[in-house]
């Protein structure tokens, strides 16, 4: 018999698999200087997060919010003056869980629901 799975079981199954995948291409960007290999790294990068939000879409799972209505949730935002440190990838004050990138400065920590404005060098 096939097993249903509600949105909450396959939101943290999708973050985990952005969480493992962040990590593993963090290490291959550092490892590598080469521009041209970099230019790809960050294309997949790009790629495999449009993916991972158009199937969230598809699915009709909200990878951002807890499924709360929107006027009873808190937004936060901590500004950060030092950019993301060198070789190590952006993880929440909070809880030390590893940050989901919404935009080019802000990353979301979808544990503590707070979202962190971390400067790019």
């Amino acid at each position: 018999m096939p097993r249903t799975f509600n949105d909450n079981e396959i939101k943290e199954a999708m973050l985990k698999i952005h969480r493992e995948s962040y990590e593993l291409w963090w290490r291959l960007v550092n490892a590598t200087r080469d521009k041209e290999q970099l230019r790809s790294l960050y294309r997949y990068r790009e790629g495999f997060d449009h993916a991972l939000i158009n199937l969230a879409r598809k699915l009709g799972v909200d990878l951002s919010g807890s499924g709360t209505r929107k006027t009873e949730q808190k937004k936060e935002t901590t500004e950060e003056d030092a950019a993301i440190p060198e070789g190590q990838p952006p993880v929440c004050r909070q809880c030390n869980e590893l940050l989901f990138k919404v935009s080019k400065k802000v990353w979301n920590c979808p544990h503590c629901k707070l979202d962190y404005l971390l400067g790019e060098d």
